[in-house]
């Protein structure tokens, strides 16, 4: 016979769920006394019997608190399609802790990555040449391109919409893709500070190196310059607050250009 009731087993591990580890075995395969404690501290679920670690609703409630509670879920669990697919909600990047056989479950894959693209870089490597795959990756996450397959990065449908989402993943493209005007437009309207990565061709086109300084005035620094000294492009740059890099970067004439002179004197 126990000296305490369940009541006061209860009562312990609300205060501290790490108390599970203390207590008669028999309480540790009582299901509100351990649901109780993982509420407390989702590590008490290594103390729980082996019975309710292969306890779905007590799993569940444990990764509700900490994805690191499926570490002391039984085997059976953590190969569970039901519980990985519970990651999606509370961690994105919980597909590192599934079974390995879960990891090559396309299914599974293709959920992490729609809830977030960056969730690329814990998958299977066959899968970053999953075109289906690596297209929801760059629409959730533009960065997500880094993770592509070659053949991929090479796919122009793939490295536009990477290039919409985040400019400055123009970087991971191929290099034909790098030289595809559409792109680097795309890529420049989204951050102008793009152009920095461009080839000196894009610096010197005119339309790309306005696009570039309507996003973000300091990508004048990257244009050819010639454009530096192009009047509209350096009264965007004026238009983006970044009065001190117009000065530096224009020619004597364009500072002594009255028009230009009058916009810096008004956002001053």
């Amino acid at each position: 016979m126990f000296l305490y009731n369940k009541k006061y087993f209860f009562e312990l591990v609300k205060v501290n769920g790490l108390n599970l580890k203390f207590i008669p075995d028999i309480f540790k395969n009582d299901k509100e006394i351990v649901l109780k404690a993982i509420n407390n501290n989702y590590r008490a679920l290594k103390f729980a019997s082996k019975r309710l670690q292969n306890d779905k609703e007590i799993v569940l409630e444990a990764i509700k608190k900490d994805i690191m509670a499926l570490e002391f879920a039984s085997d059976e669990l953590k190969n569970n399609k039901e519980i990985v697919l519970q990651f999606v909600n509370y961690d994105i990047y919980g597909l590192r802790y599934a079974s390995k056989k879960l990891k090559n479950d396309r299914d599974i894959v293709l959920e992490f990555i729609k809830k977030d693209g960056l969730a690329i870089e814990f998958i299977n490597k066959k899968f970053r040449n999953d075109r289906e795959i690596v297209l929801n990756a760059v629409k959730s996450k533009g960065s997500a391109l880094y993770y592509a397959s070659k053949r991929l990065q090479n796919d122009k449908e793939i490295v536009l919409k990477a290039v919409k989402n985040d400019g400055l993943v123009l970087k991971y493209a191929s290099k034909r893709l790098q030289n595809d005007k559409e792109i680097v437009l795309k890529a420049v309207i989204n951050n102008g500070l793009t152009l920095d990565y461009v080839s000196e061709e894009f610096k010197n086109d005119r339309e790309i190196v306005l696009e570039a300084v309507k996003n973000h005035g300091y990508a004048l620094e990257y244009a050819a310059e010639q454009l530096r000294n192009d009047k509209e492009i350096v009264l965007e740059v004026i238009k983006n607050d970044c009065l001190g890099l117009a000065l530096n970067l224009v020619s004597k004439k364009l500072q002594n250009d009255t028009e230009i002179v009058g916009k810096i004197i008004k956002n001053i």
